[in-house]
């Protein structure tokens, strides 16, 4: 496994290379680290990664293009977008990233960031079902839950899945923060969310989810605080 830093700062650059090379020797982990100088070298880097830490403001192949171009190779690698300014915050969200760590960066966000990030490797799963098959399927990559008839349908990443469990009983498995029910047939993914309007809410992949008058307010304010609280 590798992680890639890319900074036009080369000051910079090494010092967060540094610091992921002391909490690989501080957690006994076995990853690898490779550092781009442009988001250019990054594209045609012909090797894999899990994990990148990206400069948003970079001259040529700007960060937030970067990481475009890179989640239409591979929508699974995680991004972790450094800046310097705080207003990048909601910018960072449009291309779904992990988080954003604000400059100057320290050993106790390093921690924080990849602490949060092993434990999203170690992700809870759930069985599906589709065309009769079962199938282990990751949470975080369900897009929203809505009910059905005699089951609820669980549209993911990858394609609609039936569940037997009903909406209460999601309700009480979703506890995380990282979904929330904005229509009484509706549960979506707060990290697929792309803009709420009056009546629906928009995803990432441009699908529309129900959103009720009730709800709505609720609804915004709690796509605030998923927002602030993975954007440390």
């Amino acid at each position: 496994m590798t992680i890639a830093v890319c900074d036009d700062e080369k000051i910079f650059r090494e010092k967060v290379v540094s610091m992921l090379a002391q909490y690989r020797k501080e957690n006994a982990c076995t990853f690898e680290i490779a550092s781009f100088a442009s988001g250019k070298e990054l594209l045609n880097y012909e090797g894999t990664y899990f994990l990148v830490l990206l400069d948003i403001e970079m001259p040529g192949i700007g960060g937030m293009e970067t990481a475009r171009r890179i989640k239409e190779k591979n929508k699974d690698i995680i991004v972790v977008f450094l800046t310097s300014h705080a207003q990048m915050m909601q910018k960072a969200f449009e291309v779904r990233a992990f988080r954003y760590l604000l400059k100057p960066i320290s050993m106790i966000d390093i921690d924080q960031c990849l602490n949060a990030v092993m434990a999203e490797l170690e992700e809870e799963t759930v069985i599906l079902s589709r065309e009769g098959m079962d199938k282990l399927v990751s949470i975080r990559k369900i897009l929203y839950i809505e009910a059905g008839i005699k089951n609820t349908i669980v549209r993911t990443e990858e394609g609609t899945y039936a569940s037997k469990n009903n909406m209460a009983e999601w309700e009480d498995r979703l506890t995380d923060g990282s979904f929330f029910r904005c229509h009484k047939t509706y549960f979506v993914n707060l990290a697929y969310v792309d803009e709420i309007q009056k009546e629906y809410a928009t995803l990432y992949n441009r699908e529309r989810v129900a959103v009720s008058r009730r709800q709505r307010k609720e609804f915004e304010k709690r796509i605030l605080q998923y927002i602030k609280r993975n954007a440390r």
